[in-house]
């Protein structure tokens, strides 16, 4: 039995270096049953998420990468913060999953 169903969901960063190699290797060897994304800029990156997520449900977990910073995490023109986190607590209780695992490499916060 061949089970499509999308088991975890990946979010990339575009300003990550070589995000589309990065992609091309999370879809076809380490994580075959992940949906991957890559955020658009300028397009409401925690919305785009959640679409994601919702289109996918149920997921096991979320996995992004992206640049950051201690308490701070960079959604492509957005950032996801200790400082606005209350502003998208009711986007981010729509995720719905087991974990977030999160991926970053120091930015510019």
């Amino acid at each position: 039995m061949n089970d499509n169903r999308v088991e975890n969901l990946v979010v990339i960063d575009p300003s990550i270096k070589d995000f589309h190699v990065l992609e091309e290797r999370i879809s076809q060897d380490i994580m075959p049953q992940a949906e991957v994304i890559i955020l658009r800029p300028n397009k409401q990156e925690i919305d785009q998420i959640t679409y994601a997520v919702q289109k996918n449900f149920p997921l096991g977990d979320i996995h992004i990468i992206s640049q950051g910073s201690p308490g701070c995490l960079y959604l492509g023109n957005s950032s996801l913060s200790v400082h606005n986190f209350n502003y998208y607590a009711s986007q981010l209780k729509k995720w719905s999953v087991k974990n977030i695992f999160l991926y970053g490499s120091n930015g510019r916060c």
